[in-house]
């Protein structure tokens, strides 16, 4: 299936961008790592503990809690079955390498959305590959699980509670009919961020549930597993600690996962990718419109999209200019001669090697090297907000700027030497992170027959108007003489009627 391979290739190429190093002198924006959007694969880490779903875990129609220390069954398959959300070293247990903790952050309100993920949103978190390792019937859980908080618990507000009150969390089918929906959603709180700022891979957050207004919490120390184990719950505290305190990060799948576990994730996703649980599609179409760029849905980090609106007017005789925001990565933008990263091709990456440089590279080799802690306008000064550039070719010059107007703070030209030189009609864009890119224009034959029409309704608007203005200006003048002329015949008969009433009097 052409995306699941898509889908695979994104993963790989995702996992450079999860542990970036310091920036360099002279950069900026701090690294916070990858920003997080709506369904990419992720891992929740909790005091560098991996979160896991594991399937030896009570029924909850069956749970007894006047016997809380019962026998616990090791094999659920009904529907109204659970699967127990857990926490433990990744080094120390092999299911977690085998699986059981990739998961999908949705936006509450619009669970197929691909959006970032905000500071504040409401959101559901569904476990899209469950208890890997296990027998198929005991927990492979294909189609995905929501996670809920519920009240059903041995240390649940209940006649058992003694010292420490808490819910748990557990995995749901998704066709689980909830009684209570905001039990399956959280709000996601940056703990630095402000509220609705994108949150970064690298962000401590808290989760906490809607429908109890408590925090997510890992208890390490606590429950019937011991040290080994925490028991991930919905914990009643004063004020959040560390142990509600989260990462999210993109998933690993070379370091979280081993070849048992990406096999048996091959499976999960396909599954997934044919059930109703979740439809992957960009934000939006390309063209001259909004576009978010995401490696997941577009082939992988940096792989440029090219589509067909985006096509210079005249071979080698055109520019571009774009918004984007990198989220936190580095931005390409190609000039080939077909919908393709063409050897022939002018590639630019902006904001490269952790924002430190510009690249200009034409068939996998350096034209052009710009260094951004000498020439800022090269890099991006913030990299979670909009930038905008330009970049135009002139036959054969190569020029590039920051900004709206083509031609203003140029930081990069190249002259081309080989007389050879391809012609280049295609442009493509691209991203390392999920890179939202507006405002884009290229100088195609659309946008000029635009531009035409544009200016072709502003000058018919404005002859109209003043076809309009000289209409009702004579309009205003055929009034006042015909009202003057009316007064001046009502005069007239007055004259007369006086003059006749004086003949008749004599």
């Amino acid at each position: 299936m052409k995306l699941f391979k898509y889908l695979i290739l994104g993963f790989s190429m995702l996992i450079s961008s999860i542990n970036a190093a310091d920036k360099p002198a002279g950069v900026v924006a701090a690294d916070k790592g990858a920003a997080l959007y709506y369904n990419m694969p992720t891992a929740i880490l909790n005091q560098n503990r991996v979160l896991w779903v594991h399937s030896m875990s009570r029924l909850l129609k069956d749970y007894d809690i006047a016997k809380p220390s019962a026998s616990l069954p090791l094999a659920t398959a009904s529907p109204d079955d659970h699967f127990e959300f857990l926490v433990t070293d990744q080094s120390s247990e092999a299911r977690t390498k085998l699986g059981a903790n990739v998961f999908l952050l949705q936006k509450a309100s619009d669970p197929k959305a691909t959006g970032p993920v905000l500071n504040g949103d409401e959101i559901r978190i569904v476990a899209i590959y469950a208890a890997a390792g296990h027998p198929e019937k005991a927990g492979s859980i294909p189609s995905g699980r929501i996670i809920n908080v519920a009240n059903t618990s041995r240390l649940g507000e209940h006649k058992i509670s003694k010292g420490l009150t808490h819910y748990d969390v557990y995995i749901s089918d998704p066709g689980f009919k909830k009684d209570r929906p905001n039990s399956a959603i959280f709000t996601i709180q940056s703990i630095d961020g402000k509220a609705g700022s994108m949150i970064s891979a690298k962000e401590l957050i808290t989760l906490q549930n809607k429908e109890y207004a408590r925090p997510l919490c890992a208890l390490l120390d606590d429950g019937r597993w011991g040290a080994k184990f925490g028991e991930v719950c919905a914990v009643k505290i004063g004020k959040p600690d560390a142990s509600a305190q989260f990462t999210v990060r993109l998933t690993d799948i070379d370091g979280d996962l081993d070849d048992t576990g990406r096999a048996n994730l091959k499976k999960t996703l396909t599954d997934i990718i044919k059930s109703s649980l979740l439809t992957l599609s960009p934000m939006n179409k390309p063209g001259n419109t909004e576009f978010l760029f995401n490696p997941v849905l577009h082939g992988g980090r940096l792989r440029a999209l090219f589509d067909t609106k985006w096509r210079l007017a005249e071979a080698s005789a055109g520019y571009t200019i774009f918004d984007v925001n990198p989220a936190g990565g580095s931005v390409k933008m190609v000039f080939s001669p077909a919908q393709k990263s063409d050897d022939a091709a002018y590639v630019v990456i902006i904001g490269d090697e952790k924002n430190s440089k510009t690249r200009l590279v034409k068939g996998g080799k350096d034209l052009l090297v710009v260094d951004g802690t000498k020439t800022a306008d090269a890099i991006f000064g913030d990299l979670t907000k909009p930038h905008s550039f330009w970049a135009k070719m002139d036959d054969k010059t190569f020029s590039m700027g920051k900004g709206s107007e083509v031609g203003k703070n140029e930081f990069l030209r190249y002259e081309e030497k080989d007389s050879e030189s391809a012609l280049l009609s295609f442009v493509g864009f691209a991203g390392s992170e999920t890179a939202l890119f507006t405002n884009i224009v290229v100088s195609s034959k659309e946008y000029f027959a635009k531009v035409k029409a544009d200016a072709d309704a502003a000058t018919k608007a404005t002859k109209d108007k003043a076809d309009a203005d000289a209409k009702a200006a004579k309009d205003k003048s055929d009034a006042t003489a015909a009202a003057a002329k009316a007064a001046d015949d009502a005069k007239s008969t007055r004259g007369r009627r006086h003059q006749h009433r004086r003949y008749t009097h004599r």
